[in-house]
């Protein structure tokens, strides 16, 4: 059974970025006229008014908008073009995205460097989200020397300012020993880190080590409500493995789950098929040659056998 643990991945554009940065816009009003964009109401032409007035915040939020189509016609040119100026004015968060944009080639760049240099910038502005991108491009030595001291420096100082995705990193660069010397304590330490600050992955993670007794005492019971908590948030490895913790009886007693479901078949290990099932349907990717769930695919098989 492959424990499928979850592996980082930057995300242009997260939903967080987005909230916090409706917070940090004074004066826009909230009239139930107001266009919603992820559920916060905003007037168009206040954003607009705000962002030719040289606030970088309302830059930021019409660039958004423009890109995404949220409120507003789609329109990516005029939406990069906001996203350049808002950088330019000293906004980190545009300064963070621009660079990924510039990285992914989106937008054109005048040298390789051109991505490095706003995200260093970024970061050495406070942007967590910019030091974790900073500390991979240092990890993976792309258009600069390969430092992993240096990586793991941002990591610590993005992880030091409370963001969940760099001590799940950390975690993760611990556990596997490969771009820092193996340590275990400090993989726990950082796995559980990240899941007490509500990381789905870093629930997952550590839940894993719990079920399999791999560097902690073995414990089904909090394994299972690792991944029950990680499922909660719709994380398709959390999900998962919820479903492995059913097909096997593990991490809640079988004599419970036979007196809630007296009618229910029992899979070989005598705990709740129907439980088993309703995970794995949820965590079944449409396209069985998915990379991103394939794990899934194989546990929905065994799982779709004690029919």
């Amino acid at each position: 059974m492959s424990h499928c643990n979850y592996i980082t991945k930057r995300k242009i554009w997260p939903v967080v970025i987005f909230t916090a940065l409706i917070v940090f816009l004074p004066g826009i009003s909230k009239a139930q006229e107001e266009t919603s964009v992820f559920g916060h109401s905003i007037k168009i032409n206040e954003v607009k008014q705000k962002a030719e007035n040289g606030n970088s915040a309302a830059m930021f939020l019409l660039a958004f908008m423009y890109i995404k189509g949220q409120g507003i016609q789609k329109d990516t040119t005029e939406g990069f073009r906001w996203l350049e100026r808002s950088a330019k004015a000293g906004n980190p968060m545009a300064m963070n995205e621009y660079a990924i944009l510039l990285e992914h080639k989106m937008i054109p760049a005048k040298d390789s460097s051109t991505s490095f240099l706003w995200l260093l910038s970024a970061a050495q502005l406070g942007n967590s989200t910019a030091m974790i991108n900073l500390g991979a491009a240092y990890m993976k030595g792309k258009d600069i020397l390969r430092d992993s001291i240096e990586a793991m420096r941002w990591f610590n100082k993005a992880a030091e300012k409370g963001n969940p995705l760099a001590m799940l990193t950390l975690g993760s660069i611990y556990d596997n020993g490969k771009d820092a010397p193996r340590d275990t304590s400090l993989a726990i330490q950082w796995y559980r880190k990240s899941a007490d600050a509500g990381d789905a992955n870093g629930q997952n993670n550590l839940g894993l080590k719990y079920r399999k007794g791999r560097w902690v005492p073995r414990d089904d019971i909090k394994a299972m409500d690792l991944f029950k908590r990680s499922a909660a948030a719709g994380n398709p490895y959390g999900l998962l493995n919820v479903g492995f913790m059913y097909q096997f009886g593990r991490g809640v007693p079988q004599a419970e789950g036979a007196s809630e479901t007296p009618s229910r078949a029992r899979g070989p290990y005598g705990y709740d098929e129907v439980e088993c099932l309703k995970y794995a349907q949820v965590t079944q990717s449409p396209d069985r040659n998915s990379p991103g769930l394939g794990c899934n695919n194989r546990y929905w098989d065994a799982c779709a056998s004690l029919q």
